[in-house]
Parts: structure tokens; sequence; C-alpha cells
């Protein structure tokens, strides 16, 4: 449980940054269509 644990924070910490890299990229890519 303990060697699992620190593994699921780091998912969880990695899928919240993709989200927010994903969001940023999306915002970047518009910005620069228009």
């Amino acid at each position: 449980m303990v060697k699992w644990k620190p593994n699921w924070l780091f998912f969880n910490l990695f899928a919240s940054l993709s989200e927010l890299a994903h969001k940023l990229w999306r915002k970047a890519r518009l910005k620069h269509r228009v």
C-alpha cells in the first residue's frame, strides 16, 4: 500500500499536468490560427 500510494499520486499529478498542457496548447493553437 505504501509503495502503491506514491505511484497513484504521481499519476494523478501527471494527469493534471497533461490536462493543463493540453488546454494551454489548444489556447495557443487557436491564438495562432486567428
